[in-house]
Order: structure tokens, then sequence, then C-alpha cells
């Protein structure tokens, strides 16, 4: 039991400095470099919601013995400096946290099962829909999927006559859509549609979205991560309609598709529901929290030359190693 209290409390001290210090000097190198490109963004903000585990795998797994000095002893009065604060925080909060560790173990491993019984139960009550019933967006599928370089997907279609449409599944990817998206949508806004979903597709976003969430969960103590995920989720949303825009060549329609979308989900759509929000934890396409605008402006623009991808993985590098000497200091 010791050992678990104490390992709880260096956790903590680190989600709480190290989280925080990554999203400092994240916010810090993105606007003294004047970091634009979504993935780039993305990527910082997966490293804020990880960098806290991996320095403690490091530190504490693969190299015990890179720490230098303890701020503080656990449960000392005296402190020195934003470390040993943290280092305070955490033993404290290691005292109110560790008799509720197995519920909040309990609750991020429930969340991961109610995922995946959502995503059977959206199967099992509307099966997989018929290639002939739904021949457009069969052959939308044909012509985007292979262009964005991914197998065509599964499809299960709601009968339902407002907005819904997302992916989910890794290995074996499913598109949902509802009846009336596709009533709602010409030939070109589907191919538009599909090709962003698609875009996650690519891209992991289902994988990398549950896996994000998961560390947010785990550092529910620390509003950084909530930041960081809130700002995951747009950016990815950017990325992804920087890919669909590439693989399209139709800027104009996709930002046109995105207005009408928002237009039509702004005029009585209904709550989610409880299973969807389980089942589609990262909406897709038209995320409630993204600004329509900043997205439409930035698809309209002309196309800007994209940096080495060398920049942003330095950056990224720079973080972790700063991130992880500074918490050497820490519990």
């Amino acid at each position: 039991m010791a050992q678990v209290a104490s390992a709880l409390h260096t956790y903590i001290t680190y989600a709480l400095l190290g989280s925080g210090l990554a999203y400092f000097l994240a916010v810090l190198l993105v606007r003294a470099l004047r970091v634009d490109e979504p993935i780039t963004r993305t990527r910082l903000m997966y490293l804020c919601l990880g960098v806290p585990l991996v320095a403690y795998l490091l530190l504490h797994g693969l190299l015990p013995g890179l720490g230098l000095f303890k701020a503080t002893t656990p449960g000392q009065a005296s402190v020195r400096g934003i470390v040993g604060v943290a280092c305070q925080l955490g033993y404290w909060g290691s005292k109110l946290l560790f008799p509720f560790l197995a519920t909040v173990l309990g609750l991020v491993l429930a969340r991961i099962l109610l995922q995946a019984l959502a995503v059977r139960q959206v199967v099992a009550r509307y099966g997989w829909a018929p290639v002939e019933r739904y021949p457009l967006l069969q052959d939308v599928l044909s012509s985007v999927c292979p262009r964005m370089g991914v197998a065509v997907p599964r499809v299960v279609v709601i009968p339902q006559i407002h907005w819904v449409c997302y992916t989910f599944g890794t290995l074996r990817p499913v598109l949902v859509m509802s009846e009336g998206a596709l009533a709602l949508l010409q030939e070109e806004e589907l191919e538009a549609v599909v090709a962003h979903e698609a875009a996650h597709i690519r891209r992991r976003d289902a994988f990398t979205c549950g896996m994000a969430a998961m560390l947010r969960d785990m550092m529910f103590f620390t509003p950084v991560a909530h930041w960081s995920y809130g700002v995951l989720l747009q950016e990815k949303e950017k990325a992804a309609d920087d890919l669909a825009v590439k693989v399209t060549e139709k800027p104009v329609t996709y930002g046109s598709t995105l207005i009408k979308v928002w237009r039509q989900t702004c005029c009585g759509q209904p709550r989610r529901r409880p299973w969807r929000l389980v089942a589609d934890p990262c909406s897709h396409f038209l995320w409630e929290s993204g600004s329509i605008s900043s997205r439409v402006a930035r698809i309209l623009e002309p196309p800007r030359k994209r940096r080495s991808s060398f920049r942003s993985q330095v950056m990224l590098l720079t973080i972790l190693l700063v991130v992880t000497f500074a918490l050497s200091f820490a519990c």
C-alpha cells in the first residue's frame, strides 16, 4: 500500500507540474515561431497529455538514477519554489485520492468498455447498409477512399432525419450516417464529407482521440489536461480539413458544405443521445466547440508552403527533454 501511495504521489506531482510546463512551452513556441500547422499543434497537445506518464516511466523505470535532488520530502511543511509546491500538492492529492484509486481506474476502464458496447449496439440495431440501396454513397466512397489511401469503410445508415455523421474503429473502421444527412447533401458535398471522414481514418483519429481521452481522465484533477484535450479536438478537425481539401481539390465546395451542415445542425437539432456520446467521443466534420468561420477562412486561403516536419520533431523533443529534466528535481 505504501508503494502504491508513493507512486500515486509522484504521478500526481508529475501531472500537475509536467502538463502545466509542457502546455506553457507549447503555447510559447507556437506564438514565437508562428506555428500554424494543425498537425504540429495536435502533436503538441498529445505531448502535453502524455508527458507526465512518459517522464514517470523514464525517471522511475528506464533511468532511475537521473534524479538530481528532491525539492522537498513528502509531508514536510517547508517547500522550495514551484517544484516544491507541486510536490506538496501531489502529496496531499495522493492522500485524498488514494481511497478512491480503484474507483477512478474503474471509471476509466468503464468508459473504454462502454465505447466498445455502444459500437456493437449501433451495428446490431441498424445493420450494415446495403450497397444497392445507397449507390451514390458507395460510388463516392469508392472514389475518395483510394485517393485518400484507405480501405473503403463499412457503412451504417441510421433512419433519422437529423444530421448524424461520424466514424469509429481503427483496424476495421465504420462510417455512420443518417438518412437525413444523405438527403441533405449533393454529390460534391457528399464527397467533401466523406473525404473528411476518410481523413480521420487515415490519421487514425478514433484511436488517438481515445488514448487522449484516457490520459485526460487519468489527470482529471488538473485543468491543463482538459484545456489540452479541447485544443487537440479543434486542431485535429483542421488537420482533417487540410487533408480532405488536398485530396478533393475543391476548397470552395468544402467550405460551403461546412456552412450548410452548420446551418442544418443549428436549426432543430436534438441533443445527442447518451449512447452516441460514448460511441462517438470525438465528433467529426462539425465539432461543436470549433469555430466554423475560422475553419472556412483557412480553407479558402491560398495554400501555404508546408514547413519541414523536422522543426516539429525538434519542438516535441525539446519540450519532452525540458519537462523531463524539470521533473527530475521533483518527487
